[in-house]
C-alpha cells in the first residue's frame, strides 16, 4: 500500500542530490576545510527504536542505494545557486564542493545480523553502520544514510500508509502556526518517509504560506533546513551548526573545559562576526556553553588576538541561541535570565528544534515571547514523517534514528545535553568529561529519546481518528460551527454569583475529543461568540478573572466581541470591544477599527504599549493586591 503516490505520478526512491542535506552540514564542511582538512573521523549508527527492524530485503536496497551516493556530483547550476544564496560560503570551498564526489565503498561499513540463519528476504535483523575518513570526506553522510534509513523501513516493512492527504496535512498545520504568529522552518530532512513525502509537504507549507500572506498573519514560513528542496521551491536554506562540530573541536583538542570557545572562535575565523550566528548551546551543557558565550569574540577571519576592553562578547555579537534538549520552557527562563545578567537589552532570538509539534510550538512562543525574546522554530519530523495506518487510523510511528560522531583523530567524541536522555558516548568517559565541564545533571522525560517512539505509540493507540476528523476541514469547521456557537452572551465570572461559583473553564466539550478537534474548534469557538466576565475585590472573584485571562491568553487573537468589568473598590473599569468598530474604555477614551484585531488593539490602547496579554496581566496583578485578606 506504501506504493501508493499523489497525483499518480511514479514515485521517487533514494537520493538524487548532493545537495539533498541540511545546510549546517555545508556550512560546518566549509569551517573544516580551512582549518581541519585532514582530520580523521569516525561516525556510528543507533537505532533507538531497535524494536523496528530492518529485513534482509531492506538491507539490500539500503545496500544499493548507498553505494550509488557515489554516482553524484555538484552540478554547475547549483554552485552558481549556492554562490548567490549562501555568500558566507567562500570561494575556496565552492571550488571544492564543484569537485566533490563521496565514496561510500571506502568510507561506509555496514552488516546485517539476522535474528535467524535463513536466507529469506523478510528475516528482520540488526543494521551495523560507521562511517570512517577524512572528516571533511565523510561529514555530508549523515543526513541522506539517515534518510534512506527511513525510507528503507517504510517501504518495506510497514507497509501499511499512502502518501493521499500529505499536501493539506501540511498546509492545515502551516496556517495554525501561521495564524498564531509563529515563524517556523522545515527540518524535516533526517527522519523524513521519503523524498516524495518531503516534496508533498514542501508543497502544503508554500500553500500556507501564501494563504496567511494574503491575510496579512504575523506568523512566516521562512524555509527549510534542506539545501535541495531550498533552491528546488525558491525558499532560503536555513541552518547553521551542529553539535558535532563542537564534539569534534573538544576531541581533537583533549580541551572540554574550553571547547566551546574554541568552536565559537573557529566558527567566527570561517564565516566572520554576527554572520551565522545562532549559537547551539548545548553539546556539554547549556550552563558550561553560557560560561563561553561571555567570553570576547575575535575579529573576523582570526582565532585569537581579542581585546577584552573592545572586543564585544560571543553573546552581544551572535543573534541568538538553540534549544535542542531539555525543558524548553525553564531554558527560556534561563537565556533570558542570562541575557538580563549581561545588560544585554537587545531582542534576541530563540530557536527551539526538539520534537516539535503545533501546540508545543504555540505554547512556546508565548512563554518566549513574555520573556521579551524573539522565538523560532525548526520543525522536523512533525511535518516530513506523520503518517496514520490506512488499515486502522492507528499512528504509524517513525523510527528515532542518529549518527553521532564517535571519534576524532583517534579520541573519543561524546555529547552531553540538557537532557541524559540524549546523552552519546562512552558512559565512563562521559562521566569524565562531566567533571571537567562542570555538568548539572538534568533528566527531562519529553524529550528521552530512547522513550519517545514509545509515548508516539501509545498516543497513537489512544486516538483512532473519527469520522468527522476525516472530513475536510471546510465541512468540519461548518459543523463545529452548529456545535460551539450559543445565541446568547458567555459569561465567565459572574458579578452576581456567589463566591467561587463563577465557571472558569468555559471551553466546550468537544474541544477535549482530541489535539486536532481542539486545534480547529477553539478559534471558530472564540471567534464566534461573545464573551463577559466580571471581577470584584469584595467576592474574590478577581482570582476566577486572573484563571480566565490566562486560559484566554492564546486565543485573544480571534475573538470579536468581549466586554470586561472590573469593580476596584470606588473604581470601576469597564472595556467594551467588538467587531463593529465599538471599542470604548471608561477613564481611557478611544476608538478604532480593525475588525477581528479590534479586541487586542483596544486593550493595548489602555496601556499604551504591548501585547493584550501585557495589559491583562497587569491588571489581574493590580486586582489581586487589592483582594480582602482572607
Amino acid at each position: 500500500m506504501a506504493d501508493s503516490n499523489h497525483g499518480n505520478k511514479p514515485t521517487a526512491e533514494g537520493i538524487f542530490s548532493v545537495l539533498d542535506t541540511d545546510l549546517y552540514k555545508l556550512t560546518m564542511q566549509c569551517a573544516v576545510l580551512k582549518y581541519f582538512p585532514n582530520t580523521k573521523v569516525a561516525y556510528s549508527f543507533t537505532n533507538r527504536t531497535p524494536h523496528m527492524k530492518l529485513t534482509r530485503g531492506a538491507y539490500k536496497w539500503l545496500q544499493d542505494q548507498i553505494r550509488k551516493l557515489g554516482n553524484m556530483t555538484v552540478t554547475r547550476e547549483e554552485t552558481e545557486w549556492l554562490e548567490k544564496t549562501c555568500p558566507f560560503l567562500n570561494k575556496d570551498y565552492l571550488a571544492y564542493l564543484t569537485g566533490f564526489r563521496l565514496k561510500p565503498e571506502e568510507h561506509v561499513h555496514m552488516t546485517f545480523e539476522p535474528e535467524a540463519e535463513t536466507a529469506d528476504d523478510a528475516t528482520p535483523g540488526t543494521v551495523r553502520l560507521a562511517v570512517c575518513g577524512l572528516w571533511v570526506e565523510t561529514i555530508l553522510y549523515e543526513i541522506p544514510i539517515l534518510a534512506l534509513v527511513s525510507e528503507a523501513y517504510f517501504k518495506f516493512i510497514d507497509r501499511d500508509w499512502t502518501h493521499d492527504g500529505q499536501v493539506d496535512k501540511a498546509k492545515q498545520k502551516g496556517l495554525q502556526l501561521l495564524e498564531h504568529g509563529c515563524v517556523f522552518s522545515e527540518f524535516g530532512s533526517r527522519r523524513r518517509r521519503d523524498y516524495q513525502t518531503h516534496e508533498l509537504v514542501m508543497q502544503g507549507l508554500l500553500e500556507a504560506s501564501k494563504e496567511a500572506e494574503s491575510k496579512g498573519w504575523k506568523g512566516k514560513f521562512t524555509g527549510t533546513s534542506n539545501v535541495h528542496f531550498a533552491m528546488r521551491y525558491g525558499v532560503m536554506p536555513i541552518g547553521t551548526v551542529a553539535h558535532e562540530w563542537f564534539m569534534a573541536i573538544a576531541a581533537i583538542t583533549d580541551d572540554y573545559a574550553n571547547a566551546n570557545e574554541l568552536a565559537m572562535q573557529y566558527w567566527v575565523g570561517t564565516f566572520g562576526r554576527g554572520v551565522l550566528a545562532i549559537a547551539l548551546t548545548d553539546t556539554f551543557g547549556t550552563p558550561a556553553f553560557l560560561r563561553a558565550f561571555t567570553k570576547p569574540a575575535p575579529k573576523s577571519g582570526m582565532t585569537d588576538a581579542v581585546d577584552e576592553a573592545r572586543d564585544p562578547t560571543y553573546a552581544q555579537m551572535f543573534t541568538g541561541v538553540r534549544q535542542d534538549s531539555g525543558d524548553p520552557l525553564e531554558y527560556c527562563k534561563l537565556i533570558s535570565n542570562f541575557y538580563s545578567a549581561q545588560g544585554i537589552k537587545e531582542k534576541k532570538v530563540v530557536v527551539y528544534s526538539d520534537s516539535l509539534n503545533v501546540e508545543k510550538c504555540i505554547k512556546y512562543k508565548e512563554v518566549t515571547d513574555a520573556a521579551g525574546l524573539t522565538p523560532s522554530f525548526g520543525v522536523g519530523t512533525f511535518f516530513t514523517n506523520d503518517f496514520t495506518h490506512a488499515s486502522s487510523g492507528e499512528k504509524s510511528v517513525p523510527l528515532n534514528i542518529v549518527i553521532k560522531l564517535s571519534e576524532a583523530n583517534g579520541k573519543p567524541a561524546v555529547k552531553l545535553s540538557d537532557n541524559k536522555g540524549k546523552n552519546t558516548g562512552n558512559d565512563e568517559f562521559i562521566r569524565k568529561v562531566k567533571e571537567v565541564v562542570g555538568y548539572e545533571e538534568h533528566e527531562w522525560k519529553e524529550g528521552d529519546e530512547a522513550h519517545r517512539p514509545k509515548l508516539q505509540s501509545r498516543m497513537a493507540t489512544q486516538h483512532t481518528p473519527s469520522r468527522l476528523e476525516r472530513l475536510p476541514a471546510e465541512l468540519r469547521n461548518n459543523r463545529y460551527g452548529f456545535v460551539v456557537v450559543e445565541e446568547g452572551t458567555i459569561y465567565a465570572g459572574d458579578f452576581f454569583g456567589t463566591k467561587g461559583k463563577a465557571e472558569v473553564n468555559i471551553q466546550p466539550p468537544l474541544a477535549f475529543t482530541s489535539r486536532q478537534v481542539r486545534a480547529e474548534v477553539l478559534p471558530i469557538f472564540y471567534r464566534e461568540n461573545t464573551f463577559s466576565v466580571y471581577g470584584r475585590k469584595s467576592c474574590g472573584e478577581t482570582k476566577i478573572l486572573k484563571q480566565w485571562l490566562v486560559l484566554l491568553q492564546p486565543f485573544l487573537k480571534y475573538m470579536s466581541s468581549l466586554e470586561v468589568v472590573m469593580y476596584l473598590g470606588d473604581v470601576y473599569v469597564s472595556l467594551y470591544a467588538n467587531s463593529d468598530c465599538s471599542d470604548t474604555a471608561q477613564l481611557t477614551q478611544y476608538t478604532h477599527s480593525g475588525g477581528r484585531s479590534s479586541v487586542q488593539t483596544a486593550l493595548r490602547s489602555l496601556s499604551g504599549e504591548g501585547t493584550a496579554v501585557d495589559w491583562f496581566r497587569g491588571h489581574v496583578d493590580e486586582l489581586k493586591a487589592l483582594e480582602p485578606a482572607g
